[in-house]
This record gives C-alpha cells, structure tokens and sequence, in this order.
C-alpha cells in the first residue's frame, strides 16, 4: 500500500510502502487477518514516530476525496523525552491547522479500509512547508532537524 510521508524533521516529503491491509470478510476476523492488521499499524506507528516523539495516538484528519492524513493526536500536548514540546511542525495548504510531528497520506475505501493514496510527493512537496520551535515563536525552515548536543 502506497502512502506518502511528510517529515519536518528531515525537512522532506517522501513515497512510503506500507503492508497491505488485510481485505474485510464476513463473520469473524481470522488470526490471519488480525496479525496483518497489526503489521499495518505498527508500521504507521513506526513512520509517524521520531527518536524525540514516539507516536502513542493516530488522528486521522480528512483530506477529502477519500483521502486522508494521519497525524499524532497528542503531538501538540507531547513533550519530547528531553521534556520539550514537539520541535517539527508543518503546514499542508488547503487545511487550516498546524500539525505537530510527521504526516502520513493514505486512502480510505468507503468500508473504512486503507487503500494506496492517489496522491504523489510530486503533488504534495510544493503544498508542505516545515515549521520548527524557535524559543517561543514557530518559525519556518527548510533545514533537517539535528540533535542539540551539550558541551562537556
């Protein structure tokens, strides 16, 4: 399953492939199809998360279309596990929010299950812009996040 992947800590909008999810049967759910379903969350868990902002909660955000945008839902509220808040944001013209952490597209079938995007990073890099923490003011930057080290 195709997505694409908005990171502002790599400044960079890229193709992501993601396992296909498990086709909806009727009656109960296999354990087949249950560990298929948990191979496609932990690897959007995995694409959402960054070494500073583990992402626990997804929110899905409407793109329209069928498509949509999943996001950290705590990323705004979360401090990073040097006890700052989130330090990459960015912005998707044509929705009114600044985001908090990495942006994953993925399309949605009307039964709910996730399909292959029909956008392309072609479509959405010229849309995204990156924001970063600058004391107490978001400012944009187009340079990737690096660890602050500590002089000894």
């Amino acid at each position: 399953m195709l997505a694409v992947l908005i990171d502002p800590f790599a400044c960079r909008v890229a193709d992501l492939d993601l396992p296909d999810p498990p086709r909806p049967a009727r009656g109960r759910v296999s354990p087949v199809a249950a560990q298929s379903e948990q191979r496609v969350l932990s690897a959007i868990y995995a694409a959402l998360s960054h070494e500073t902002m583990p992402v626990d909660y997804v929110e899905a955000v409407e793109l329209g279309g069928g498509e949509h945008l999943l996001v950290d839902e705590e990323g705004k509220i979360k401090q990073d596990r040097g006890g700052l808040i989130c330090q990459r944001y960015f912005r998707l013209r044509g929705y009114h929010e600044t985001l908090a952490g990495k942006g994953l597209i993925l399309g949605a079938e009307p039964s709910g299950t996730e399909r292959s995007t029909r956008f392309t990073v072609e479509m959405i890099r010229p849309r995204v812009m990156y924001l970063e923490l600058a004391g107490p003011f978001i400012r944009e930057t187009t340079r990737p996040w690096q660890r602050m080290t500590t002089a000894s």
